[in-house]
């Protein structure tokens, strides 16, 4: 070893660099081997680790998928089982109405129309989102607001013959009256109501 070190030092200071790194050819080799190794490992643990992500995110993503379609399902039949409610209520020889969860109108079938906007002179395409006193005169109005406040805060149909409306003659209107909450979720989300005319003489 020093023999040969002696050879490269006549070389000067270029001979003794080129010494050290033949020299150290065998360490770097060694090192770079190990390290090469090393990086094999961690490449092969890193691959295995994202085939394991890949294949749950899969698994997930299918499950979601399948959720989807079943909620796509029940959104579906609770669309058509809405549709056949509302034709059925569209057809009924009753007045029958939706308030929303502010007691605003939602919705009411031709019949309350017929017997209840019609004879009051008030246009039907004009009350949607309205409020009972947006709509009567508040002395009309407040039995109305009073029963759905009793609806909504016990959450139970009530039932009355004192709710009345006054036509365009002047005349009053008693009418049997039966309203019950809607319920979501446990959230009151507004009423249903149901009402027909009573003659005068069965007060």
């Amino acid at each position: 070893m020093m023999e040969k070190f002696e050879a490269f030092k006549k070389l000067g200071a270029s001979g003794v660099l080129v010494y050290l790194l033949v020299a150290a050819l065998p360490f770097v080799a060694a090192n770079i081997g190990t390290w090469r190794s090393a990086n094999r490992a961690d490449q092969a643990y890193a691959d295995s680790a994202w085939k394991d992500f890949a294949t749950e995110l899969r698994v997930e993503l299918s499950d979601l998928k399948d959720e989807l379609k079943a909620t796509q399902v029940q959104l579906y039949s609770l669309k058509g089982e809405l549709s056949f409610l509302r034709q059925a209520d569209s057809q009924a020889p009753v007045a029958i109405w939706e308030l929303n969860s502010n007691h605003e109108i939602r919705f009411f079938n031709p019949t309350f129309t017929n017997i209840i906007w019609g004879p009051t002179g008030i246009d039907p395409d004009t009350v949607r989102g309205k409020k009972w006193n947006e709509i009567f005169p508040m002395k009309t109005a407040a039995p109305y607001i009073r029963d759905d406040l009793r609806v909504k805060n016990c959450r139970c149909p009530t039932t009355s013959d004192d709710l009345f409306i006054i036509d365009e003659t002047g005349q009053k209107t008693y009418w049997h009256t039966t309203k019950w909450p809607i319920i979501q979720d446990g959230f009151y989300t507004g009423l249903k109501g149901l009402a027909y005319p009573l003659k005068e003489q069965n007060r």
